[in-house]
């Protein structure tokens, strides 16, 4: 299983997204292939005040890769908290400290969002008894463009924004904001990189008569600190 064409080419994180958010669910970045709001959970089995004896992740059971020290290695300083420290020379987590309870569960952020998003795909087919040819999936690189050959199987049409913007707006939900914000770009413009969709929402905002000191734009969520909107901007645009 490969991933095809990047529609979304540029950087999966916004511009100005502090670091300390990074490893946040509110935090995960984004890509085409978009796959559980971005972020997996690791479930970890064992005796209290021990390293975990087992770790299961879910959804995506073979992705990412999370292993743990031996219980001999195991310091006393090791806090009785679980933590998942991410080395990206192994692409693999790292789980440190002890466990609380028997069973303790700890939220993580996918790394690769296409890699996550073709686990699960070929855990799926596999569950259902389905082979793919050709055994390992690959992630193409990112920013390639050019399709390869292949036959449609099936195409699946997003819900009307209507029904999206509420599990957007309600929960605040920053992943949706910033797919949706490419979109934009890819739909207007051609490209769907941060910068496309960050034209189209200024030349909707001077079409609207905001003035173009009234507002900065730098991703689609808001998390970026970087981002400002002027009171009169914003009545301006509720006006409309």
């Amino acid at each position: 299983i490969q991933a095809g064409p990047d529609v979304f080419p540029d950087t999966t994180i916004g511009f100005g997204w502090s670091w300390d958010d990074l490893g946040e669910d509110y935090g995960a970045g984004v890509d085409a292939l978009y796959f559980n709001e971005g972020f997996g959970t690791a479930i970890a089995r064992g005796r209290p005040g021990s390293q975990p004896d087992s770790i299961s992740t879910f959804p995506a059971s073979t992705y990412p890769r999370i292993v743990s020290p031996s219980h001999a290695s195991a310091a006393a300083s090791d806090t009785f908290a679980l933590r998942l420290d991410f080395d990206p020379t192994r692409t693999q987590f790292t789980a440190r400290g002890r466990m609380k309870d028997a069973v303790d569960t700890i939220t993580y952020v996918y790394p690769d969002q296409r890699e996550a998003y073709l686990a699960a795909l070929s855990e799926a087919l596999r569950s259902r008894g389905i082979v793919v040819a050709g055994g390992e999936r690959t992630a193409s690189p990112r920013g390639a463009t050019r399709a390869t050959v292949a036959t449609p199987l099936f195409t699946i049409h997003s819900p009307p924004l209507r029904e999206i913007l509420p599990a957007l707006e309600k929960p605040s939900q920053n992943q949706i904001a910033e797919l949706l914000y490419k979109t934009l770009g890819l739909e207007k413009t051609g490209v769907g990189s941060s910068d496309s969709g960050r034209v189209v929402l200024e030349r909707q905002l001077a079409a609207w008569g905001a003035e173009s000191d009234g507002y900065l734009i730098r991703d689609g969520s808001g998390l970026s600190r970087y981002g400002y909107l002027s009171p009169e901007t914003l009545v301006r645009v509720l006006d409309k």
